[in-house]
Formats: C-alpha cells, sequence, structure tokens
C-alpha cells in the first residue's frame, strides 16, 4: 500500500511540475503527503 501511494505521489509531482509554477508544485505534494499520513 505504502510503495503504491509512494509511486502516485510521484506521478501527481511530475504532472504539477508540467502544468504549474514551483511554489504550487511543492504545496499541493504537501496536501497529498498530510491527507496521507491522516489516513494511516
Amino acid at each position: 500500500m505504502k510503495i503504491k501511494s509512494l509511486q502516485f505521489h510521484g506521478m501527481m509531482m511530475n504532472v504539477y511540475h508540467h502544468q504549474s509554477n514551483d511554489s504550487i508544485m511543492l504545496a499541493i505534494p504537501e496536501l497529498f503527503w498530510s491527507i496521507e499520513l491522516s489516513k494511516e
């Protein structure tokens, strides 16, 4: 489960890197990580 989650986050970071500016790219994955951690 954790490995799939890490792969998912990697994909999301790549998407945001190509579509958004750096500050958003850094902020969005942080949000996903906090959601994942709260689900643990």
